[in-house]
């Protein structure tokens, strides 16, 4: 196993089957924010040091499919159930 690993905090409820250990407490500091802190406390022990805060997912769409992008989960699976039903009938693709 690596010394230093760098994932997403989403990943640390895997710590167990990664064998990660928990990081001292003295090793943050305290202009940390504790919203930042708590993105990668779990069980009590912190499992990472945060090196940016915020979860930077991206969503690309192509503009000769989709006219007005989503801007929540439910627009996403409307323009699917959209996109299906225009181009697809019984998981045939459409000409």
């Amino acid at each position: 196993m690596p010394d230093i690993i760098i994932i997403p905090s989403d990943f640390l409820g895997m710590h167990n089957l990664m064998k990660l250990y928990p990081i001292p407490q003295r090793w943050y500091r305290e202009n940390l924010t504790p919203a930042v802190r708590d993105t990668v406390k779990l069980q009590g022990s912190y499992w990472g040091i945060p090196l940016i805060q915020g979860n930077f997912l991206l969503l690309y769409y192509n503009k000769k499919y989709v006219q007005h992008p989503a801007t929540d989960f439910n627009d996403i699976i409307l323009a699917k159930n959209q996109f299906i039903k225009k181009y697809y009938a019984d998981g045939v693709e459409l000409q």
